[in-house]
């Protein structure tokens, strides 16, 4: 899972932290997103770069956003 999703507006997809997708097409697989089955989030395919919506039950692994610390000597 990516933290993308259109959980709260069925076809309005947004990150998870709330953010708008900014103008950015995402790279869609062909004929999606098509919500077939309550699909609410969206994983990415490795293999050709394209993402996929599914239903957010199914079991996947995940990406984390975070902020790296910097240190200071």
């Amino acid at each position: 899972w990516i933290g993308y999703n259109d959980k709260a507006v069925e076809g309005t997809f947004t990150w998870v932290t709330g953010e708008t997708n900014g103008g950015f097409v995402p790279p869609w697989d062909s004929g999606e997103p098509n919500n077939s089955g309550n699909e609410d989030c969206v994983e990415f395919y490795y293999w050709d770069k394209t993402w996929n919506d599914n239903n957010c039950s199914q079991s996947r692994y995940f990406w984390c956003e975070y902020s790296p610390i910097v240190a200071t000597p």
